[in-house]
């Protein structure tokens, strides 16, 4: 949890869930709030996005939240980089790359 949440912080994303009748960032639209989600709900999710394994004990509901506002934050900053005309798959390798930067990878991206 503290590695997911440290990685967050260092890689410049914010936490910060969007003000209350603001604007929510793109394709996240269809996406429930991860704190009206129950246990079974989140697990649902990270057993979706493969971060968890049929029958693997999936942690406590803080770390299941911790472990799905990162990934949520990857998914937007990929789609910062697809909106900008770059292919998914190259802007997930520049990101991983960069450490989840999105100025680092969009100057990887662009050399």
């Amino acid at each position: 949890l503290a590695e997911l949440q440290e990685a967050l912080v260092a890689s410049g994303v914010s936490e910060a869930a969007p003000a209350e009748g603001g604007a929510e960032p793109s394709g996240a639209a269809a996406l429930r709030a991860l704190s009206r989600m129950k246990k079974s709900e989140l697990v649902d999710e990270c057993l979706s996005r493969g971060l968890l394994r049929e029958g693997e004990s999936p942690g406590t509901v803080a770390e299941l939240r911790a472990t799905l506002r990162v990934e949520r934050k990857r998914d937007a900053l990929i789609g910062e980089l697809v909106e900008r005309g770059f292919a998914a798959s190259r802007a997930r390798s520049a990101l991983q790359a960069t450490g989840w930067s999105l100025d680092a990878a969009l100057a990887k991206l662009l050399k």
